[in-house]
């Protein structure tokens, strides 16, 4: 979902009125809070980063033209931000790196689809094939469809090339398609959107 705005309100933010900001924030904070607890486990650490990307934002308002590529912006400042804290972190020897290795899609289980007698079973073969991607697939799964960032923006948010990017959706459609009939798959692809 992109978040549109009127020029007035994004002129505001870049003259630097907090209502603007605040405005701008609370359309923002819960996918980035979504996303950050995806990539690790230590909610300090995670909200720390967000904290330190909205101030970034902030003061570097001016220099940001299109306000239609603000939630990339943020996804991919909080990605950075986050890697550059555990990568500080694992060289002291004060994180777990493996946290970071461990992203997990999760989506909404109070659909009605999932409310009928099959649901337990339903979801557990979900969270079953799930449970076979990569890190790396689950979170460009989760950046391509629940997000709906497109793949030169997914390669720009995980620093790896676009093509890369397109194999490994691929990669993880295919271990799905292999391990889902259809019926699982869109009711998969159906869920990852409505989170």
């Amino acid at each position: 979902m992109i978040v549109q705005y009127p020029k007035e309100l994004w002129d505001d933010f870049k003259e630097g009125h907090h209502s603007a900001f605040t405005l701008i924030y609370n359309q923002h904070i819960d996918m980035l809070y979504a996303y950050g607890s995806k990539i690790s486990a230590d909610k300090s650490l995670m909200k720390d980063s967000i904290q330190e990307v909205f101030i970034d934002l902030f003061e570097k308002r001016k220099n940001i033209r299109k306000p239609e590529a603000l939630k990339f912006y943020l996804f991919k400042s909080l990605k950075n931000n986050l890697l550059e804290k555990l990568q500080k972190a694992r060289r002291t020897g004060d994180y777990d790196f493996e946290d970071f290795e461990s992203f997990e899609i999760e989506y909404s289980i109070e659909d009605k689809w999932i409310e009928q007698e099959n649901a337990d079973s339903r979801y557990k073969r979900i969270a079953k094939v799930l449970k076979k991607l990569s890190p790396k697939q689950k979170e460009i799964i989760y950046l391509r469809y629940n997000q709906g960032f497109d793949f030169r923006k997914i390669s720009v948010i995980m620093n790896v090339q676009v093509d890369s990017v397109k194999k490994q959706t691929y990669r993880a459609l295919e271990k799905l398609r292999k391990n889902l009939d259809s019926d699982f798959l869109h009711l998969l692809l159906f869920l990852l959107k409505k989170k």
